[in-house]
C-alpha cells in the first residue's frame, strides 16, 4: 500500500479545510504522539514510509497544509509561512495533543519553529530535517517564481507536468523511483494544482523566518537537527 489512509478528514481550521490522517499501533497503547510537518513541493505523502515505521509505537499525525496535496482547494486561502504556522498551532490544539513530538522537514521546519517560538506550541522534542530558516535561503528557480508566477501557472499542461516532475526528482535525489514521483507530483497536476504549485513558492519569504531565526535560543524541548 502506497497510499495514505483514504479518504482524509477534513478539519476547519482558521477558515480552512485541512486534510489529515492519523496512524495508529494496531496493539498496545502508543508510547506517544508525533505530527509530521512536510516542505515544498511536498505534502503528508512523502512522510508515508516514515509514519507507518513510526506508528507502530507511536499516534502519528498528518496533515497536508493548505495548499498542498490533499489540501488543495478552490477557495485559494493564504499560503505563506505565517499562515501555516498559526494552523499548525490550532491543529495541534483541535487535536488536544499535549507535548507532542514533531517531525519537520523544509519549510515545514519553519512552520514549526514558528508556531513553538511564536505562537507557544509545547512540543516533547523537535526533529529539524534540512530546514528553511536561516536567510538567505530559496533556490534561483523560487526567485524566478517570485518574479513570475503568473505566466508560469500558465504554462501549457504537459510543459507544467514535465516540470513538477523534474523539480521533485532533482529535490529527492537517488532516493525516489520514478512511480513514487508520480505519486509526488500527482496533486500539483491538475488544474487547481497547476495554479497552486507557483502560488505557494511566490508566498514564501525569509521575511517571514526573521522573526523565528531572533528566538532560536528560546526553544524549549530538546531539538535534533539532520
Amino acid at each position: 500500500m502506497t497510499d495514505l489512509p483514504a479518504p482524509p478528514e477534513r478539519i476547519p481550521i482558521l477558515g480552512t479545510e485541512i486534510a489529515t490522517s492519523v496512524l495508529e499501533p494496531e496493539t498496545g497503547n502508543p508510547a506517544g504522539d508525533v505530527v509530521l510537518c512536510h516542505g515544498t513541493p511536498w505534502s503528508a505523502e512523502t512522510w508515508l514510509p516514515v509514519a507507518r515505521a513510526l506508528a507502530r509505537s507511536f499516534r502519528v499525525f498528518l496533515w497536508d497544509m493548505p495548499g498542498y496535496g490533499r489540501s488543495i482547494r478552490g477557495s485559494d486561502p493564504p499560503v505563506d509561512l505565517v499562515h501555516q504556522r498559526h494552523r499548525l498551532t490550532a491543529l495541534i490544539d483541535h487535536w488536544d495533543l499535549d507535548r507532542p513530538h514533531v517531525v519537520a522537514h523544509d519549510i515545514g521546519g519553519a512552520v514549526a519553529l514558528g508556531s513553538h517560538l511564536l505562537d507557544g506550541a509545547a512540543f516533547a522534542s523537535l526533529y529539524l530535517l534540512d530546514v528553511v530558516a536561516l536567510d538567505p535561503w530559496g533556490s534561483p528557480f523560487f526567485r524566478l517564481v517570485s518574479e513570475h508566477h503568473e505566466v508560469l501557472a500558465a504554462l501549457p499542461e504537459n510543459l507544467h507536468a514535465a516540470l513538477v516532475r523534474e523539480y521533485i526528482s532533482g529535490a529527492g535525489g537517488d532516493t525516489l523511483t520514478p512511480a513514487r514521483v508520480e505519486e509526488l507530483a500527482r496533486p500539483w497536476c491538475s488544474p487547481r494544482g497547476q495554479v497552486a504549485f507557483y502560488r505557494q513558492i511566490a508566498a514564501l519569504t525569509p521575511d517571514h523566518t526573521a522573526p523565528i531565526v531572533a528566538r532560536l535560543a528560546e526553544t524549549r524541548c530538546p531539538v535534533h537537527i539532520g
